[in-house]
């Protein structure tokens, strides 16, 4: 899928990144080319399917600040068509190794407009995470990193996570109003964060991914916040001014910039 009405040149940086309510629009607007549509949904049925699919993985493609394209991922061997080895659901089917023996970093997503919230010495008690993130839940909040600190006693936590910047009002009443039930010393926000995440699945099986990102970053002078792995991804918060270079960083550092 691609705008016929924007130029992308060839040494452009690709990325991936979440669609919100200021993107949709122009995602909305892309389309494959004539003759293609029986290929694929277009992407204003993908998104909706994707909004009530909870294994559904989907991300806008950018070629530097230019939306060209729309990926979604659907992972559920038990979803009808997924053991059709003939006529697969546009999945290829190989060998785990041959996998891992690709590219070991497939691509570098970047979400722009993070909210970090940190709530100080939570009592290390079950159901404290439930007490927290339910709430947010309830209110349609949706909150992606999750760090967690236990103290050296063993006693209190902090935890720490990101929302998108425009819910952290709403996050703020809805978290004092569960204080009591909680029981947290201190809570502390900071806004204009980016989330910057290294994706591939061949990380699994080779040593130094996220060490060469960290190297990376910190050779630019780019200080990291926060940092959650997978088996397939690297996601690491930093102040929102550095979001391009740290793109480009990684973009270069895994030897994208040469394919």
């Amino acid at each position: 899928m691609n705008d016929p009405e924007k130029e992308v040149t060839t040494d452009a940086v690709v990325s991936l990144r979440e669609i919100t309510s200021d993107t949709l629009g122009a995602i909305l607007k892309l389309k494959v080319k004539p003759g293609q549509e029986h290929f694929v949904a277009d992407n204003a049925t993908s998104i909706a399917q994707a909004h009530f699919e909870p294994k559904a993985w989907f991300r806008a493609i950018y070629a530097d600040e230019t939306p060209v394209g729309f990926v979604m991922l659907f992972d559920d061997p038990d979803a009808p068509g997924m053991g059709d080895l003939i006529n697969p659901p546009g999945t290829l089917i190989c060998d785990e190794d041959e996998i891992v023996e690709q590219q070991v970093v497939t691509g570098i997503a970047y979400a722009k407009d993070e909210a970090q919230i940190s709530l100080r010495r939570v009592a290390d008690r079950p159901g404290v995470a439930a007490g927290i993130f339910g709430p947010l839940a309830e209110a349609g909040i949706n909150v992606d990193m999750i760090v967690q600190n236990i103290s050296e006693d063993g006693k209190f936590t902090d935890m720490t996570f990101t929302i998108p910047s425009g819910d952290v009002a709403k996050a703020l009443v809805v978290l004092e109003k569960v204080r009591d039930t909680i029981g947290y010393d201190a809570i502390q926000h900071e806004e204009g964060m980016s989330k910057v995440s290294v994706i591939g699945i061949g990380m699994r099986s080779h040593a130094g991914v996220a060490a060469t990102a960290f190297e990376a970053l910190s050779e630019k002078g780019i200080n990291i916040r926060a940092i959650t792995t997978s088996e397939i991804k690297i996601s690491i918060l930093i102040d929102g001014p550095y979001a391009e270079l740290a793109v480009r960083t990684l973009h270069s550092v895994y030897g994208l910039d040469k394919q």
